[in-house]
């Protein structure tokens, strides 16, 4: 097929308008690489700090993830230096990955035409600042692996080999060590496999075997995970946060709230790439009108059905969850764009630039529509545009001074959602707690949390306190238990005075008063700094 299109000069056309979408997003990640890391990403980072120092996941850090994010982390850092720029040069190598698979998928399943606008469509998508796509969240690592699982379980007309079958299981098996809806993905991956032997008619002992050989591959990864993790005695708390608590906060949103945060999640997310949207319904369409696409019809139901279980775990619908959706979104397009060119094949070449116009003006309405962002701002100018109401773009600096004022034995306590301080800073938290969003939730384990972070600081004595009262970093609601607010005033009066603040201004310039020598202001968007008494 490709030496039927070589000199074609619409399919010329075709790969010059790849060429252009790939390199201009290529062209902004590399522009903005050193864009400050966000809370996630800050998380991670110390995460992975932590282990590149020999420190195992959930001593010094708490969270629900699995730790395949954290090693993950350690390795792009190992690689690429312990800085914003080496973890967003990772990013790009492997969202440039996942471009590739999302194009080999396409191919199986289309034609060449449909393979390029489908990666070109991902490519543009999973940039997008309304589904935060320039920073290096989970999504995109547990895309990575499912996405190679899935190319190997597309063995053509025959059932994968049993060697694709385990090394596809065990990909699964490490997109769910990189977050826990990556199980969905595994499910999908599962159903999938049955399907085909069902479809070929495979003996029950031969199916009983390769479904033998794909739940070996997926568990290994994890089963030696957590056999680490016991062997490192950090066991009983990975359990208790990524399954107890991880189970209570999935739990937490009811359906009914849920589906009107999906209502205005989406649109927020989603709208900005409406053009790309439009056209991956239109592939929807196509696959119940086309022949050759009706082929594929249980293979993008079940993938379509795994990534929308992915975004909606928890009914939280964060904006960098919609990034599970973007592959199978893409795919749909090059159904789309695939189709046509085969049902209107009688006027090939006036459909052909019929086709190129339309991809190429989807394509381009995100990169216009944020050009300022994409094109103009300096990665802090397009951290504060993206992350309104943070303080991402002022924690290098938090981070540079406490190191400056610090010995490298001494330890610090964020009181507040912001890990990225830890990770800038290079100490050590003095408790596990880097997130406080757990205890102000709605759950049985709340009382119990904020009673540990305080003794916890209290044990360690840290130099200094970084009290960050910004609501992004507490998420209090009616319900919450206020009783850690009351308990950081006490100690802090008593044992700390204050040392300096950080306050962003009401036109968007940050004071810094890093030490201060005037009255601190507090406020609800500022930092502030307390060292402890000598």
């Amino acid at each position: 097929m490709l030496n039927k299109y070589r000199l074609d000069p619409m399919m010329i056309a075709w790969w010059t308008l790849f060429a252009l979408a790939i390199g201009t997003v290529v062209f902004i990640r590399i522009r903005l690489l050193a864009i400050p890391l966000e809370r996630d990403e800050g998380e991670y980072a110390y995460a992975g700090q932590l282990m590149l120092q020999g420190i195992p996941p959930y001593k010094l850090a708490y969270n629900m993830k699995f730790p395949g994010i954290y090693a993950a982390y350690a390795l792009m850092m190992a690689l690429f230096g312990q800085a914003p720029v080496g973890i967003h040069i990772a990013l790009l190598l492997v969202n440039l990955a996942t471009v590739s698979l999302v194009f080999t998928i396409a191919l199986r399943m289309t034609n060449i035409v449909g393979a390029i606008a489908a990666a070109a469509a991902y490519a543009i998508a999973s940039a997008s600042p309304s589904a935060l796509g320039l920073a290096a969240h989970t999504e995109h690592f547990v895309l990575l692996p499912a996405l190679g699982a899935i190319l190997l379980l597309l063995d053509g007309r025959q059932i994968p080999r049993a060697s694709r079958i385990l090394t596809g299981g065990f990909l699964f098996g490490i997109a769910v060590l990189m977050k826990q809806p990556g199980i969905f993905f595994l499910i999908f991956g599962g159903c999938y496999l049955l399907y085909r032997e069902l479809r070929e008619r495979v003996n029950w002992r031969l199916a009983a075997g390769h479904a033998a050989i794909f739940v070996c591959g997926a568990v290994a990864p994890v089963a030696l995970t957590f056999f680490g993790l016991w062997i490192a005695g950090v066991f009983p708390k990975a359990w208790f946060w990524t399954i107890n608590y991880a189970r209570a906060y999935g739990t937490i949103v009811p359906l009914r709230e849920g589906m009107l945060i999906a209502a205005d999640k989406t649109q927020k997310v989603l709208g900005p790439l409406w053009p790309l949207c439009g056209l991956g319904l239109l592939g929807f369409v196509a696959l119940v009108s086309n022949e050759r696409a009706r082929k594929q019809t249980a293979f993008i139901a079940l993938l379509l059905l795994g990534s929308a279980a992915a975004l909606c775990s928890g009914l939280w619908f964060r904006e960098h969850y919609y990034v599970f959706i973007l592959p199978v979104l893409s795919l749909f397009l090059g159904i789309a764009v695939a189709t046509s060119l085969e049902t209107f094949n009688k006027w090939r070449r006036t459909t052909q630039s019929i086709l190129i116009i339309a991809v190429a003006a989807a394509l381009a309405y995100p990169m216009v529509n944020r050009s300022r962002l994409f094109f103009v701002l300096s990665p802090e100018e397009a951290c504060t545009e993206i992350y309104r109401g943070n303080l991402f773009r002022e924690a290098p600096r938090i981070g540079a001074y406490l190191r400056e004022h610090t010995e490298r034995d001494d330890t610090i306590a964020v009181i507040g959602s912001e890990p990225e301080v830890y990770f800038y800073s290079g100490r050590h938290s003095a408790t596990g707690y880097i997130y406080t969003y757990a205890l102000m939730e709605e759950h049985g384990y709340v009382q119990t949390m904020q009673e540990e972070m305080e003794h916890e600081i209290e044990q360690a004595q840290p130099r200094f306190l970084i009290y960050v009262p910004l609501f992004t970093s507490w998420f209090v609601a009616s319900w919450s238990d206020l009783a850690i607010f009351y308990w950081v005033g006490n100690y802090a009066s008593r044992n700390y005075h204050p040392a300096g603040f950080v306050k962003v201004l009401p036109d968007g310039a940050t004071d810094y008063c890093l030490p201060c020598d005037r009255a601190i202001i507090a406020g609800p968007s500022s930092v502030i700094i307390f060292e402890r008494n000598r």
